[in-house]
């Protein structure tokens, strides 16, 4: 049993965990930071589905495009975003476009690329 705060609690937001690279060597570099283009494209599509929690919340229903969520640009930078965001008999999904993937979200949370 533990104690922590009522709310958003980042150990159940898997989401919003970091990320490990493994390396050969030490290298000294200035910027040890690192990130992907699909990263990126996963992270912005994340935003969809926050958008959508708190669009259900004060609408009772679901958005059906991103200007209607209020996600008219990308939330991330260098991603191109024109989302698509379809209703479905269990809530409904969002997907763009990154490079040649499909980045595609649902109403639970599940991300994935074709």
């Amino acid at each position: 049993w533990v104690w922590s705060p009522q709310g958003l609690i980042s150990m159940h937001m898997p989401e919003r965990w970091g990320l490990v690279r493994f390396k050969e060597k030490r290298r000294k570099e200035k910027n040890n930071l690192f990130t992907s283009s699909i990263d990126n494209a996963r992270w912005a599509i994340r935003q969809i589905y926050y958008y959508q929690g708190n669009y259900f919340l004060k609408n009772n229903r679901y958005a059906t495009s991103a200007d209607e969520l209020g996600l008219g640009k990308s939330p991330v930078k260098n991603i191109y975003w024109d989302p698509q965001i379809f209703i479905t008999p269990s809530g409904w999904e969002a997907s763009i476009t990154n490079n040649e993937n499909k980045i595609i979200i649902r109403k639970d949370g599940k991300v994935w690329t074709e």
